[in-house]
């Protein structure tokens, strides 16, 4: 029996979540260890284990995919566009 996507992301460690979100938005790992206030290295050992844990080939596409079937970046896109229109106004 497979295991549903929603059953695949519940395995996952808070962190894990946080990078998944991360990457599917669009942010380098270097972004990334900088946000979490972790290293590059453990950032790229975080996106293995999504890629291990959820079964997916190493592709970036896999995962962002992934995190759109979830309806993980509905509020990442949100605050971006918030953001950008800060930005633009100053």
């Amino acid at each position: 029996m497979d295991k549903t996507k929603l059953e695949l992301y519940n395995t996952l460690t808070n962190r894990e979540k946080e990078v998944l979100k991360l990457v599917a938005s669009g942010f380098s790992n270097a972004e990334i260890a900088q946000k979490l206030f972790i290293s590059r290295r453990t950032v790229e050992i975080h996106r293995a284990n999504l890629m291990r844990k959820l079964n997916l080939k190493p592709r970036f596409k896999q995962l962002v995919d992934f995190a759109r079937e979830l309806g993980l970046l509905q509020d990442l896109e949100e605050g971006h566009s918030r953001h950008r229109s800060k930005i633009s106004s100053e």
